[in-house]
């Protein structure tokens, strides 16, 4: 601020009151940085301008480099104080989550091959068993909100593979006509009383051919199902492995 003025109101609160108040403090000028004023030395200057200012010797106690440190400092305990509690709450409740978890996966025996083998038959088995329950409705979490596993498999089959058919047309661009022209063709010189095979098979790749939409379409969505199903199910230990884990939604 400038010479020859001050803040004593802003100081005392008058102007704009603050709870925890104002502290007043001398900063080393341009002149003394660059003139490289010792720290000490500047701090031992800011305490005797406030004891020896004819307005801020009467708060003098309020103001100072380390008036602000000691302020500073017991709001910083406090908050510490008010806030350490439930922060400790919060690391006990995560250790005890975290132990949990970690309980979940099993001890870790010396790494042998045999018990290497054992645990990856089982973990494999439980992710079998799982995928397997999941597929005929008798695991022990299933959805309520929507169709999942085998019921999903069931209206991917009944429902959107049945209608998809059904929008087929089985005699689309075929007429009476290409069939006669298809006999006569496939016989040659020669009357048949029967249609030929080759006939046949000329007449009906092209009608089968229509049929491969809907079916890669049921198809598609049987195998995003499945793998959903997959995604779902095995223990936390498999999800140790994630090579593993990887290589058994593969399979």
């Amino acid at each position: 601020m400038d010479r020859g003025t001050n803040s004593l109101d802003i100081l005392t609160g008058r102007v704009y009151p603050l709870r925890l108040g104002f502290v007043g403090v001398v900063n080393r000028s341009q002149e003394d940085t660059a003139g490289s004023k010792p720290i000490a030395d500047a701090l031992a200057h800011e305490a005797e301008f406030f004891r020896s200012h004819p307005v801020y010797r009467t708060i003098q106690q309020h103001c100072g480099t380390a008036t602000l440190a000691k302020l500073l400092n017991q709001v910083l305990m406090q908050h510490i104080r008010d806030h350490l509690p439930t922060i400790k709450t919060k690391i006990n409740a995560l250790i005890s989550q975290t132990e949990q978890e970690l309980a979940s996966y099993g001890r870790m025996g010396p790494a042998d091959a045999a018990s290497n083998a054992s645990r990856l038959l089982k973990m494999v088995t439980v992710f079998a068993s799982e995928f397997t329950s999941s597929i005929e409705g008798t695991g022990a979490e299933m959805s309520t909100a929507e169709l999942c596993g085998g019921a999903r498999l069931y209206y991917i089959f009944n429902d959107i593979f049945a209608s998809g058919l059904d929008s087929v047309n089985p005699t689309a661009n075929l007429t009476n006509s290409d069939i006669r022209t298809a006999i006569r063709n496939s016989t040659g010189p020669r009357a048949s009383l029967f249609v030929p095979e080759i006939a046949f098979q000329l007449l009906v790749k092209p009608q089968i051919r229509s049929l491969e939409p809907p079916a890669q379409r049921c198809v598609q969505l049987a195998y995003e199902e499945l793998m959903k199903v997959g995604l779902s199910c095995g223990n936390n230990e498999m999800r140790r492995y994630p090579r593993l884990h990887a290589k058994v939604m593969e399979v």
